[in-house]
């Protein structure tokens, strides 16, 4: 796929100094870790001609001197977030107006969800753009993403350029996050599509609670007379529909909700099943896709796409077609006959997901996983006890310890080991030595499942970012293995 810049290098409106140049509007922000205040004398350098701070901020004698020597305007206002929104958008001419725009959220499945939408709108002719934790896409250019859901300033520029490109139709992930930061304030929705809810961001959000009512507040930004979809099946989902009236719903086996698929057994190989829709009940397949929670995932996407007027045929060339996204069950053939799998799994629901899947494929099933430090530290016990309950070995490692111990985030996914379990335990604090312990542990027809990172490229340990992948150190590890019986067979 043909990779370029997907925004220009300089914003009209910003709040980040890297984007900032001649004639730019910079809108200082006070961060969890940073305030864009410190950050006004860089943006002046740069050529930033407007300065835009909340109001009851002090700045320092130096910082009003600069502005004043650099003949910037310096404006107050109520509200920073919301204000960078509303001034992207205005100074672009409201770019996401001239779209229709799907938002997909919930605490698992978002990626491939909108993954799905957006090759579903492909396959009935539309051109689409995407914005999701996997990557982000203008047609056929991508780029790699560094959040689930960019700040304000980047969406708008995005929409921009999508505008500007001929583009139809976004597919947009949305993160509590995001809500919580107004990252998406001022933009209404074609479509949501809501996953499912689980306990999550509790470094974050004060409960789950509070992370409900954020996820609820996407409904607020839904178009009159758009689609919004819900898996019913979720047991936190069944709420909604009750607050929001105007919320349909989906889930399997099920023919009193809006949209149902009967399931063929048998789904841990690929996904076919039965669409009932108006007076139809056609027969669909995805040969690429398993695992009932990709079928949730799917159906959720069939769901809007049908409300939006696709018809049932482009759906089944695009079930047809779609491989999947890279992160997420990416399989590795091994040199002993053993398969590995890579997935961004993180949460004890998604290890449940994808465990239970894997389990149903092997009778030897080793699971390498982590969890990230500097986040919510509640649920490691439970990845834990769900991680170890269907393993035949479990490798406690390091997923990004950030400025955590890497050796107590360990401690808390093995305090919610069972006892009587604890034995098929292993803990390795390097991940590469964790996958490679795997390997050597793994045997014909055994699945190493290595969870957690999916396509991430970095490790973070403490404040440093190093390069780190786990499809590459499986890579390297199957030519350093090939390479060695190589040579064995030569001498």
């Amino acid at each position: 796929m043909q990779k370029k810049q997907l925004v220009p290098k300089v914003f009209t409106v910003t709040c980040h100094t890297d984007m900032v140049g001649p004639g730019s509007t910079f809108v200082a922000i006070k961060g969890y870790k940073e305030d864009g205040v410190s950050f006004i004398p860089l943006a002046l350098e740069k050529g930033a001609t407007t300065i835009i701070v909340e109001e009851g901020t002090l700045l320092s004698a130096e910082t009003e001197k600069l502005i004043k020597e650099k003949k910037a305007s310096l404006l107050f206002v109520e509200d920073s977030r919301k204000e960078l929104a509303r001034l992207s958008a205005e100074k672009l001419n409201h770019p996401a107006d001239k779209l229709r725009i799907i938002a997909v959220t919930g605490t698992k499945g978002k990626t491939t969800t909108a993954a799905f939408m957006e090759h579903l709108l492909k396959a009935a002719g539309y051109k689409t753009a995407r914005l999701t934790s996997e990557s982000n896409a203008i047609l056929n250019h991508t780029e790699s993403a560094t959040l689930t859901t960019p700040s304000a300033d980047y969406l708008h520029h995005f929409f921009d350029v999508c505008v500007k490109n001929g583009v139809e139709w976004v597919v947009l992930e949305v993160a509590a996050h995001a809500l919580a930061l107004d990252r998406t304030a001022g933009l209404f929705f074609d479509g949501i599509i809501f996953t499912n809810f689980e306990s999550e961001h509790l470094e974050f959000f004060e409960n789950d609670e509070e992370y409900f009512k954020v996820k609820l507040r996407i409904f607020d930004q839904l178009k009159e007379g758009a689609p919004a979809f819900v898996n019913i099946d979720n047991q936190e989902c069944k709420k909604i529909p009750g607050l929001f009236p105007f919320v349909k719903t989906f889930g399997l086996d099920n023919s009193l909700v809006d949209i149902t698929a009967f399931v063929d057994s048998g789904a841990e190989h690929r996904l076919a099943f039965t669409l009932p829709w108006k007076e139809h009940k056609v027969r669909l397949q995805a040969p690429a896709i398993s695992g009932l929670f990709n079928m949730y995932n799917i159906l959720g996407a069939i769901a809007v796409a049908l409300e939006s007027g696709i018809g049932l045929e482009d759906i089944a060339v695009a079930l047809d077609s779609f491989q999947g996204i890279r992160g997420r069950q990416d399989w590795y053939q091994l040199p002993n006959g053993a398969q590995a799998v890579v997935d961004f799994a993180h949460t004890p629901g998604s290890f449940n997901a994808v465990l239970s899947l894997l389990r149903m494929l092997t009778d030897h099933l080793i699971v390498v996983c982590g969890a990230g430090g500097d986040r919510d530290s509640s649920k490691r016990p439970r990845m834990g006890e769900v991680a170890s309950r269907y393993a035949d070995i479990l490798i406690l490692t390091s997923d990004n310890p950030r400025t955590e111990s890497p050796e107590a985030i360990i401690d808390d996914m093995l305090s919610g080991v069972p006892e009587e379990k604890v034995k098929k335990v292993i803990c390795e604090v390097d991940r590469v030595k964790a996958i490679k312990r795997a390997y050597n542990l793994s045997r014909y027809k055994s699945i190493i499942a290595v969870l957690g990172k999916g396509t991430e490229e970095t490790q973070i340990i403490g404040t440093n970012v190093f390069p780190f992948s786990d499809s590459g150190v499986l890579k390297s590890l199957c030519f350093m293995i090939v390479n060695s019986l190589f040579l064995a067979s030569i001498f």
